[in-house]
């Protein structure tokens, strides 16, 4: 009965240790993500912030090839930038300022949507944006969770990718 009661406890005890090890180790590559982008915003600031504040780069709002075409033109106006600072510098724009205005709603779409079925049944439905205001609001009749605010930017978004197609 010792015997056992040794042997489950070391089973316990090894069960905790691998939970710990890899709750910790979870916690690291999240804090790793974000300590890179700490140190990513940081270069931003060192190098960018020479000529112009942070305010142009929040309003400019571009893709990546537009991010990329801007970093060029400033290291031709003279910023001091290796090619992995600026590449490293043109994902970060792209992540944190970029030109998908329709992004948040996206995710409120996807999230709320893909809760009963797929979004391929989204994509077939080819509805104006009236349609999709109606389709909408008869989800949130459902439990899509989508609040009555939002409810035009979905339809927006929803019209815009997934309206009535022309040939």
């Amino acid at each position: 009965m010792k015997w056992m009661l040794t042997r489950s406890t070391i089973w316990f005890m090894f069960t905790v240790l691998i939970a710990v090890a890899g709750l910790a180790s979870a916690q690291q590559s999240s804090s790793g993500a974000a300590s890179d982008d700490a140190k990513t915003k940081a270069l931003v600031q060192s190098k960018c912030t020479v000529c112009h504040g942070l305010e142009e780069l929040e309003a400019a709002k571009l893709d990546k090839p537009g991010w990329k075409e801007t970093v060029d033109a400033m290291r031709t106006r003279g910023a001091e930038l290796k090619d992995d600072e600026a590449t490293t510098i043109v994902d970060y724009l792209v992540r944190t300022y970029s030109a998908d205005d329709d992004a948040e709603t996206k995710k409120l779409v996807e999230r709320a949507c893909t809760t009963c079925h797929g979004l391929d049944m989204i994509e077939s439905a080819q509805k104006s944006k009236d349609e999709w205001t109606d389709v909408t609001r008869n989800m949130i009749s459902y439990g899509a969770e989508i609040k009555e605010s939002q409810i035009e930017a979905v339809a927006t978004y929803l019209a815009k990718h997934y309206g009535i197609k022309t040939k």
